[in-house]
C-alpha cells in the first residue's frame, strides 16, 4: 500500500487551492449514475480532502467517508480514519447503503492489478443494500491502452495519457512514490460477479483545465508531490496540453466500473 506523510496531504490541498476547478469533470460519471440522491446513503472510500464529498452532497446524497490520513470533509456526516485494505470492519454492524464509490483510491490498496484484498472485496457485497450502486474509478492500466497515436479527441488518447502521465511523472517522482499497481476494473468485476451484477465499464474522459500552462505544471507537482522543477513537469505535460475556452486542458481519463447489488 502507498504509504501516506503529512507533507503529501499538505501538498494534495495545496493543490486544489491553486485550482480548484482542475478536476471538475472527474465527478461527472458520478453524478450520471447516482443521481439524486434524496434520502440515499452513500459510503465514499477515500474521501482525500472532499472533492467527491461535496459533489454527492451537492446532488442531495447523505455521505458516510473513509480516509487513512485526511481529516473529515465539512460536508460529510460521518467520518472513520482507517485504512481499507484490511476491509470495512470499523463500519457498524448494521451499515447499509445505497451506493459505494471510490475515485482512485484502489491502486492505493491493492498488491494484485487483478484483485482486490478478499476481506474488501466481501465487505463491499456486505455494506452495499440490494439494488445499490458500486461506482469504482481508477488510474487506467497502461498495458490495455492504445497508443497516443489515437485520435487526441477521444477518451482512449486520454486514458492513454494518463498512463504515461503515471509511468514518467508520478511512478519514478512522487513522495512516496507510486505503487506502480494498475487496477484491471474488468478483472475487478469478474471478482465481484457473484453478488454484483455488471452495469457499465468505460474510460470516463475528465480533462482537467488550468488557466495556463504555468498552473498546469505547478497543479500536477503539487499533486502528485514529485521531485522535479516545474520545468521537468511542462516538459512532460506539455506535449499533450490542448487549447481550451478559456486555457489549457490535460487530456485525461479514468477507468471506470459500476456494478449494481444483487
Amino acid at each position: 500500500m502507498t504509504a501516506f506523510t503529512m507533507e503529501r496531504v499538505d501538498s494534495y490541498r495545496s493543490a486544489e487551492e491553486l485550482c480548484p476547478v482542475a478536476r471538475a469533470m472527474e465527478l461527472q460519471s458520478f453524478r450520471d449514475y447516482l443521481g439524486s440522491g434524496s434520502e440515499k446513503r452513500v459510503l465514499e472510500l477515500g474521501s482525500g480532502n472532499g472533492t467527491l464529498t461535496r459533489c454527492l452532497r451537492e446532488i442531495g446524497w447523505t455521505v458516510d467517508t473513509v480516509d487513512i490520513a485526511f481529516q473529515a470533509p465539512p460536508e460529510a456526516r460521518r467520518h472513520h480514519a482507517a485504512d481499507i485494505a484490511d476491509g470495512l470492519g470499523f463500519l457498524p454492524k448494521d451499515a447499509a447503503y445505497d451506493a459505494v464509490v471510490s475515485l482512485a483510491v484502489l491502486h492505493h490498496v491493492a498488491a494484485c492489478p487483478r484483485r482486490l484484498p478478499d476481506n474488501l472485496a466481501n465487505d463491499l457485497a456486505a455494506v452495499t443494500r440490494p439494488g445499490g450502486i458500486l461506482m469504482l474509478q481508477d488510474v487506467p492500466t497502461p498495458r490495455v491502452l492504445p497508443s497516443l497515436d489515437a485520435n487526441p479527441d477521444d477518451g482512449y488518447f486520454a486514458a492513454a495519457n494518463t498512463a504515461r502521465i503515471f509511468a514518467e511523472l508520478v511512478d519514478p517522482h512522487s513522495e512516496p512514490t507510486h505503487n506502480g499497481i494498475y487496477i484491471e476494473m474488468a478483472a475487478i468485476g469478474a471478482q465481484l460477479a457473484d453478488e454484483f451484477a455488471h452495469l457499465a465499464r468505460f474510460h470516463h474522459r475528465c480533462d482537467w483545465n488550468f488557466p495556463n500552462e504555468e498552473i498546469a505544471a505547478r497543479y500536477v507537482q503539487a499533486l502528485f508531490h514529485l521531485n522535479l522543477s516545474l520545468a521537468e513537469v511542462a516538459a512532460v505535460i506539455g506535449p499533450t496540453l490542448q487549447p481550451a475556452e478559456p486555457g489549457l486542458r490535460l487530456p485525461w481519463a479514468l477507468d471506470c466500473l459500476v456494478m449494481q447489488r444483487l
